[in-house]
């Protein structure tokens, strides 16, 4: 969709037009005070009256062939001069957050803008986990009520599957390659691969002694990496359900597993304040990110595997650059001799504060703030 707006101190009404079909959305009266982001929802509050809003949209807002995509510019501030303007406006799908609360809720957060924009009762008991289908359409929620539900994203979250199966609260959910299937991984010691649209549970991965963490598939879909405060990780088989391998070597409990994107090496995280990657073919431990003073919760690869990302509770994430042999791993016979540099960047840090007053919606932000830096 298209529209047009107009500001300035001289400009005094807005029309704004679909981009695409060139219809007539609304008419709005300005004043100088009048910043972009007012405009863009008095456009979609006219579509949402009109019924032609799309769930969970937002409105981009051009003029003369620009963007206007700072939402705290007055409209002059922005560029439109004339008393009476035209902007055309595009409506598209938000980029979304997930975020488990232990309140027993999902939010779903703007990326963009960081601020909460629906919360809604997800379960019986604190959610633990939260992951998007690949294609966005629906959101798997698991609890420790020990059910999963699947959400279709939109406006009412609509619950359309309760997966029930597990005997302990359900601690990791992440859908295959493909959005078909989902995975899940218990305290019960067990992880489980779902046929999510019949609610048939196809495969239970049954081997660790203790609670499972997490829960990963790799890139092609063909193998599952499971984590768990055995000390162990372990790598499966997709469609028989037997286990290929088991990665020891860590000292404490081991709260993530991922598989690199060419699905050749696996990274673990560890409460033993350490991460590994581990070659898939043999199940060796190819290197070992020592540096954190606290607990390894998450590591993962970037897409083009010259770079792994460590985050801690120490309150820091670390970006560390894998040397040019370990980086060629993945295409030739990996090296047991393969070693590391030191840490590139300290690229995030994590804080907690507390602000009073904040409503329930935003107090996941403000509990768990995060500063994002690109690379």
């Amino acid at each position: 969709m298209g529209l047009m707006a107009a500001e300035c101190k001289s400009v005094s009404s807005v029309a704004v037009e679909n981009a695409v079909s060139g219809n007539r959305i609304c008419q709005c009266d300005v004043t100088a005070d009048t910043t972009v982001g007012v405009l863009q929802e008095a456009v979609l509050c006219s579509l949402q009256d009109s019924g032609s809003a799309q769930d969970l949209s937002k409105i981009l807002l051009l003029h003369k062939g620009k963007f206007l995509t700072d939402g705290r510019q007055t409209l002059h501030q922005a560029g439109l001069q004339d008393t009476a303007c035209v902007v055309q406006a595009l409506q598209c799908q938000r980029s979304l957050m997930a975020a488990a609360c232990d309140d027993k809720h999902v939010a779903l957060i703007d990326v963009e803008t960081h601020s909460a924009i629906r919360s809604f009762m997800a379960h019986s008991e604190p959610v633990l986990c939260v992951a998007f289908a690949p294609a966005g359409r629906f959101l798997a929620s698991g609890s420790q009520d020990c059910t999963v539900r699947i959400w279709e994203v939109s406006e009412n979250m609509a619950c359309v599957k309760v997966l029930q199966g597990h005997q302990d609260a359900v601690a990791a959910v992440a859908f295959t390659p493909d959005g078909g299937r989902l995975l899940t991984a218990s305290w019960d010691d067990d992880a489980k691969l779902w046929c999510w649209e019949s609610g048939e549970c196809v495969l239970t991965l049954s081997g660790h002694a203790m609670s499972v963490n997490s829960v990963s598939p790799s890139s092609d879909g063909r193998l599952i990496v499971t984590s768990s405060n055995d000390e162990t990780a372990r790598v499966w088989c997709s469609e028989s359900g037997n286990c290929l391998l088991v990665l020891t070597g860590h000292h404490h409990f081991v709260v993530s597993g991922k598989f690199s994107h060419d699905s050749c090496m696996v990274l673990t995280a560890s409460l033993d304040r350490t991460a590994k990657a581990w070659d898939v073919t043999d199940g060796h431990c190819c290197v070992t990110f020592a540096g954190h003073s606290s607990f390894v919760q998450f590591a993962e690869y970037s897409w083009d595997g010259n770079l792994v990302v460590t985050a801690s509770e120490d309150e820091s994430a670390k970006v560390w650059k894998l040397n040019g042999e370990l980086r060629g791993m993945s295409k030739k016979r990996r090296s047991r001799k393969a070693g590391i540099r030191v840490p590139l960047a300290i690229f995030a840090k994590i804080t907690a504060p507390v602000i009073p007053g904040s409503k329930r919606e935003n107090s996941i932000l403000d509990r768990m703030k995060i500063q994002a830096y690109e690379l």
